[in-house]
């Protein structure tokens, strides 16, 4: 499979450029190429169009080789210098294609590989001005993946900006922390504001040991669509609000507590709607005054709760 070794007749430069192509008698391209990797070797033409099928690959340049898609088609534009004792061609540079044009400056690096519309592409700069280094992978599928594995013990992924950092997805955008022992956390440590938005909306869903919020300041929810913002808190089990200071319920609307039985447990101060209204039935008293000892009954307080 293209071991055969062509040989030219004549005595080959010392340095030449070769055209990369496949052997004639490849059947699967493919396995060919695997071979071609596993080996260091591949087949190309040299500077009179002689094949030689075991032309000796510089291992960078071997990664960055485009390979022809079907036999009797050129591939990259390779240079060589020939091992003049056995007479073996050694690639060591691939000469770039005309029509392609670069926009590296100086203190800038660019790795690039393309196959079939897919291109990976890797830029980096050291300029004064400006460093940086960006990673894009274009094609039907593309995946960016940033692996980290630790022969012992744990690996670590760090990523650390003194600006700002932003992170964008069109669609969305998952944060797994997985171990075999289920103990592991994602912290968010902030020093300065967070804030979390949505278009849409915002889910939380935990597993069995529920979901701790704990603040140092002030906890703020709320919500701006117009008059129609609405905010839910459902749950199968009970709502605990305790607080140590105290706390404001307001609504601009009315204010509806609606349960089997209501429970207020202490005393209640400040109604600010002490008289009810005769015309409305109802269980409260609208008789401000007893009728024989001119007595009140009704006052904006209630006796306080027995001790």
């Amino acid at each position: 499979m293209g071991n055969r070794q062509y040989r030219t007749q004549y005595p080959r430069q010392p340095i030449g450029v070769g055209t990369l192509i496949l052997p004639d008698d490849v059947k699967v391209r493919d396995e060919y190429i695997a071979n071609c990797f596993m080996t260091h070797t591949v087949c190309m033409l040299d500077e009179e169009n002689s094949p030689f099928s075991a032309a000796v690959v510089e291992e960078e340049v071997l990664s960055r080789l485009r390979f022809p898609e079907e036999t009797g088609e050129l591939g990259s534009q390779v240079i060589y210098i020939n091992h003049e004792q056995d007479d073996i061609p050694i690639i060591i540079g691939i000469v770039p294609r005309t029509y392609e044009t670069s926009t590296l400056r100086e203190h800038m690096f660019s790795f690039k590989r393309e196959y079939q519309g897919n291109v990976i592409q890797m830029t980096g700069s050291l300029g004064a001005d400006e460093q940086n280094i960006v990673i894009s992978v274009q094609g039907k599928k593309p995946t960016l993946r940033l692996a980290v594995i630790a022969a012992e013990g744990d690996g670590n992924l760090l990523a650390e900006v003194q600006g700002n950092a932003v992170l964008t997805a069109s669609k969305n955008i998952t944060v797994n922390v997985l171990n075999a022992e289920d103990t592991g956390t994602l912290n968010l440590n902030v020093q300065g504001h967070t804030n979390l938005s949505s278009s849409k909306g915002i889910s939380v869903d935990t597993g069995e040991e529920g979901l701790n919020l704990s603040v140092k300041g002030d906890i703020t929810l709320s919500t701006e669509k117009s008059e129609e913002g609405s905010m839910n808190i459902n749950t199968k089990g009970g709502v605990n609000v305790v607080s140590e200071g105290d706390v404001t319920v307001e609504s601009k609307g009315n204010a509806t507590v609606k349960a089997s039985a209501v429970t207020i447990d202490g005393q209640l101060v400040n109604a600010q709607t002490p008289s009810p209204d005769p015309s409305q039935p109802g269980p409260f008293c609208a008789i401000p005054n007893c009728l024989f000892s001119g007595a009140p009954h009704s006052s904006s307080e209630s006796a306080p709760a027995p001790a």
